[in-house]
């Protein structure tokens, strides 16, 4: 006889990140029916959104030949529009598309153990010439972990005030079951985390980590209670200057974009977001809030 409870208990979990995907089309000669699914895109119920092309640029090349690279340029263009798209209003309505003959195909839900996850079932489910490349996030992760922004900014702060050593890479936890929040500063005055955007391939990634930054926050100000609450709640990100010579117009109108969007995602909570340019600013900026 079968013990169901023990089959039962063998089972692995039900993965608990729950989002949605969808495949997106594009018809390379109009009127003509036919449709390739150049990219796919996910969306978790926590607002993070990833989008990928879903054509490997070798079977481009193989495909169109001498033309295969403007080809990999437009469906660029759909992705860096869709991802956006999916940042800034964290649903995949009203979508448009900047090129014609290209859809939204249908947006379904999924339960994975992440956003990669849900790609690879639009993958295997939309895309028969889909080789997706999913290497980068992971080199995204270990440059977020070799990031020596957070260490700049704080031996900048110590320089002047090395009392403040103990307020630096702090954890505010809400209870003993709930995940402990990272926080670069925290006193009992004020709460502050620090970031980057910088123009290029990991700018979207880098506005999702700063963007849970200002969750971060949100929890560490709705958590610490009313009768001492701390002062300010605020998000400092380092951007490039508007003359940086080493990137082009087009990759600074990119990057005022995300940092508007950034701003909206804060005001949202009322949680400030200040940029600078420098660790130096950066430090100025902590010890104006902290010191009064």
């Amino acid at each position: 006889m079968i013990n169901f409870d023990d089959v039962f208990s063998k089972l692995p979990e039900m993965p608990n990140f729950v989002g949605q995907w969808a495949p997106v089309y594009l018809e390379p000669m109009m009127a003509s029916g036919e449709k390739l699914t150049i990219a796919v895109a996910a969306l978790g119920c926590d607002g993070t959104s990833l989008v990928r092309m879903a054509l490997h640029s070798d079977k481009v090349h193989a495909l169109y030949g001498e033309k295969a690279e403007s080809f990999i340029n437009i469906i660029q263009t759909i992705v860096t529009s869709l991802q956006f798209h999916l940042h800034t209003k964290q649903t995949f309505e009203e979508w448009s598309p900047p090129f014609g003959g290209v859809t939204l195909g249908n947006v379904r839900d999924g339960m994975s153990s992440g956003l990669l996850g849900l790609l690879r079932q639009a993958v295997s489910m939309t895309a028969s010439l889909s080789a997706l490349d999913l290497g980068e996030d992971s080199s995204l992760v270990k440059e977020e972990k070799n990031d020596r922004w957070p260490n700049l900014v704080r031996d900048e702060v110590l320089l002047a005030h090395s009392e403040l050593s103990p307020y630096f890479k702090q954890t505010f936890s809400t209870s003993s079951r709930s995940k402990a929040c990272k926080i670069f500063f925290l006193s009992p005055n004020i709460a502050i985390n620090t970031g980057r955007l910088v123009p290029g391939a990991g700018i979207s990634y880098n506005f999702d980590v700063n963007k849970s930054r200002i969750l971060d926050l949100l929890t560490v100000k709705e958590n610490e209670g009313y009768i001492a609450p701390r002062v300010a709640h605020e998000l400092v990100v380092y951007r490039p200057t508007k003359d940086d010579p080493s990137f082009n117009k087009s990759q600074m109108k990119s990057l005022d974009e995300y940092v508007y969007a950034l701003v909206d995602a804060g005001d949202k909570h009322d949680i400030r977001v200040t940029t600078v340019n420098s660790p130096e600013q950066a430090a100025k900026r902590l010890c104006k809030l902290e010191i009064r």
